[in-house]
């Protein structure tokens, strides 16, 4: 019984020192202190706010311990993409990991307590590797959700790139169809786009750069090549609009195709257990005049 209550209170133990290590202001390094005081009051906004909640204060102990490992990748473009800061996504995988740490433990000290007896390397092992399969699930779900928010992306913007092309059939110049365009929708998509042309316009740089920087930012390729067919009529004076309707008629083909490749993939997906099924009802059939053959 000694060795599962020393597996449970260790895990206790790890659980509550990660709780407080987070929860206690860290001193700042010399160098980062440097930075922020350098740093324009742009930059300094968003990073260095105070994390909210539980969750974020681990989150933000968890990411400047773990990003100092060489194996541990923050995934920012899709971060930016769902709204995620990398507080929130290192605070998930801290919680997963502590939670498929204690799994085993628990399951353990109540093996003990119904008088079963468990391996304690097992009980050991199992700990270490649910901890480390639960650290990574939040890297599924960032990317699951960035491919459908992309996805749904692309169709958003097929409906902006149209409404460009027909503000530039009106007369208007680049900026302004962007800015006409973008205020059509209360999309997400279409707030970050008036958000962007806003600040370029405070700013006195090209919207369509601040486009392709926003692509960039999220892993949009569509935005980057929209900025460089907008570029070109604002630096060059080119008609654009045909070539507006075709990049839209060119990116709602491809959503199609791709709604009816996973349509196709959810279809065949329904073949093996449909074939399992029909298989598992034979043998039912089957069987008993096989038995009544072996018993003759």
């Amino acid at each position: 019984m000694t060795p599962f209550i020393l597996i449970v209170g260790a895990t206790i133990g790890a659980g509550l020192f990660v709780l407080i290590r987070a929860s206690v202001p860290s001193q700042p390094a010399l160098s980062s202190a440097v930075d922020r005081l350098t740093a324009t009051p742009e930059a300094t906004q968003t990073p260095d706010s105070e994390p909210d909640g539980l969750e974020e204060r681990i989150g933000a102990w968890a990411e400047r311990t773990l990003t100092q490992l060489p194996l541990i990748v923050t995934p920012r473009r899709d971060l930016a993409l769902i709204g995620w800061s990398a507080r929130t996504f290192y605070g998930k995988k801290a919680k997963l990991a502590l939670i498929g740490l204690a799994m085993p433990a628990v399951i353990s000290a109540l093996a003990t307590v119904a008088q079963l007896s468990l391996p304690v390397i097992g009980s050991v092992g199992a700990m270490f590797i649910l901890a480390l399969v639960f650290f990574f699930l939040p890297d599924l779900e960032v990317r699951q959700r960035a491919a459908e928010q992309r996805q749904h992306y692309s169709t958003v913007l097929a409906s902006y790139v149209d409404f460009v092309a027909l503000a530039r059939e009106g007369g208007a110049g680049p900026a302004q169809a962007m800015t006409e365009a973008a205020s059509i929708g209360d999309h997400e998509l279409f707030a970050r786009i008036r958000q962007l042309i806003e600040r370029s316009r405070m700013r006195g740089t090209d919207a369509w750069s601040d486009l392709r920087e926003l692509g960039e930012e999220i892993g949009v390729n569509d935005l980057n090549e929209i900025a460089g067919i907008i570029r070109l009529s604002g630096e060059e004076g080119a008609s654009i609009k045909d070539n507006l309707h075709a990049h839209a008629r060119g990116m709602r083909n491809a959503q199609l195709r791709s709604e009816q490749g996973a349509a196709n993939a959810r279809s065949e997906g329904m073949v093996a257990p449909l074939a399992t099924l029909a298989i598992s009802f034979l043998i039912l059939l089957i069987t008993p005049a096989l038995l009544n053959l072996l018993t003759y």
